[in-house]
């Protein structure tokens, strides 16, 4: 396997575990504060987000930022991984070479 591929394969695995882990946190945290203490923060949460109009524009250039960001994050780590994949890969020796 090339060393980018496996560098984009350990990232996309890394990154989805991180999320995975993050979705169970928040999972275990609101089943620990009970329903009713869910219920009423997303009943704040929806007061204070939803209920007042906002523009466009600010949710499609936020989330670009937030697309960009992920990627920019995505590829460093695929970079970082392929980097040390092929700097441990050993090289074949030619004809005449010694190790």
């Amino acid at each position: 396997m090339k060393p980018r591929s496996t560098g984009r394969l350990f990232a996309a695995v890394l990154m989805g575990l991180l999320y995975g882990l993050y979705i169970h946190r928040d999972i275990d945290t609101w089943s620990h504060r009970g329903r009713e203490a869910f219920l009423a923060y997303q009943g704040h949460r929806f007061d204070r987000d939803m209920l007042v109009p906002r523009h466009s524009i600010a949710g499609v250039v936020g989330a670009v930022i937030f697309v960009c960001l992920f990627i920019l994050i995505y590829e460093l780590i695929a970079a970082g991984v392929a980097k040390l994949v092929e700097h441990g890969e050993e090289k074949p020796l030619g004809p005449g070479q010694i190790l």
